[in-house]
């Protein structure tokens, strides 16, 4: 055995991306690809080999969290972890997906799986590879193989220990558990895990431009989700900007709302002693309009009183000699009005009116 430190660490792995197999030969695979007449592709296909591969220290976990998370670990995927039965057993008839699309479930797998393994994955002793039969029925996935994107990802659960850097790698795999294989455009492993084809040539050319094809899309993809994040932040900002205002205005609008009010209550003060304190503008205006004149007005539309009611103001103006800024001045409730030798019945009301409301007799 590995001298080894004791650390263990279980942990979702994908095949995919970063990292090129550290092994130097290559896999000679048949052309066998099959096509039923409903369009399915049956073919054999490499989904592990034995061998070395890098990862980046923070896709490892804990376990290297003392690590620079963008430094590079060395992960030995060794014979006896690959070739253990449980590992085979957990790969019987596992998903096929296009890319990683996280864990490959009862309740997403009509979302996301567009084939599955043929049964159990079988242990290549000579060639050091876990081999299987696989099954694509997606037709915009079988148009992605035909591409040249044909390399195989197992996204996996396995658990990691953290062993002393004397063989060349510093972690190894065990316990691995098969949830799903993924076709992408480069594996960790490379051409030494996909689907078997008809040339090297052939492949090499066609996956070369799928490369180019998804380079170009991932740039895309970038510029837009730099693009929404900008937006997120700006929409941020003005929501902020927003609240602030209406903090802001909320005081404004009721301070408003409040000289509106000692205004007008001044303002029927000045024509009526009736109370109309706990009633709204509208009701008050009714209320004082009928007592004035005289009349039921029950019926009356409210532009019908708002002018009986303006022209009741312009009567006490008349009658008083006040202005316009003479019955604004009253709204502060601070204010002691007194007037001497009131001239009529109307004024003699609107004192006793203000005197109440400000407390006297």
């Amino acid at each position: 055995m590995h001298p080894q430190m004791q650390i263990k660490s279980k942990i979702r792995l994908l095949d995919a991306a970063l990292g090129t197999i550290m092994l130097s030969d290559k896999l000679a695979m048949p052309t066998e690809r099959v096509f039923r007449e409903n369009g399915r592709m049956i073919a054999p296909a490499v989904i592990a080999k034995v061998g070395i591969m890098d990862y980046y220290a923070h896709e490892l976990g804990d376990l290297f969290k003392d690590r620079d998370p963008n430094s590079i670990v060395k992960v030995m995927t060794s014979k006896e972890a690959l070739s253990d039965a449980k590992h085979l057993e957990s790969g019987r008839s596992s998903p096929i997906s296009v890319g990683h699309q996280g864990d490959i479930t009862a309740e997403n797998s009509k979302e996301h799986q567009i084939g599955q393994l043929e049964g159990i994955p079988l242990w290549d002793e000579e060639t050091g590879t876990i081999t299987a039969s696989i099954v694509i029925n997606d037709a915009s996935a079988l148009a992605l193989v035909k591409e040249g994107v044909s390399q195989l990802s197992s996204g996996h659960d396995t658990v990691l220990i953290r062993v002393d850097d004397k063989e060349g790698w510093e972690c190894e795999k065990t316990e691995i558990r098969i949830n799903h294989v993924a076709i992408v455009p480069k594996g960790r492993a490379g051409e030494s895990a996909k689907i078997a084809d008809e040339t090297a040539e052939t492949e090499t050319i066609k996956l070369a431009d799928a490369t180019a094809k998804l380079t170009d899309l991932q740039a895309k993809y970038l510029k837009t989700e730099v693009a929404r994040d900008d937006a997120i932040q700006k929409l941020a900002d003005a929501e902020a900007k927003l609240v602030t205002a209406i903090a802001a205005g909320s005081d404004n609008v009721i301070e408003k709302l409040v000289d509106a009010r000692m205004l007008f209550l001044t303002e029927v003060a000045t024509i009526s002693d009736e109370d109309v304190k706990a009633m709204s503008t509208t009701a008050a205006k009714r209320h004082v309009v009928s007592k004035i004149i005289d009349l039921d007005v029950t019926e009356k539309k409210d532009d019908y009183i708002d002018m009986r009611y303006q022209i009741l103001l312009e009567d006490h103006k008349l009658d008083t000699g006040e202005t316009d800024m003479t019955i604004a001045l009253r709204k502060n409730a601070n204010t002691k009005v007194v007037d001497a030798e009131p001239q009529s019945a109307a004024e003699i009301s609107r004192l006793k009116m203000i005197n109440r409301h400000q407390g006297t007799k």
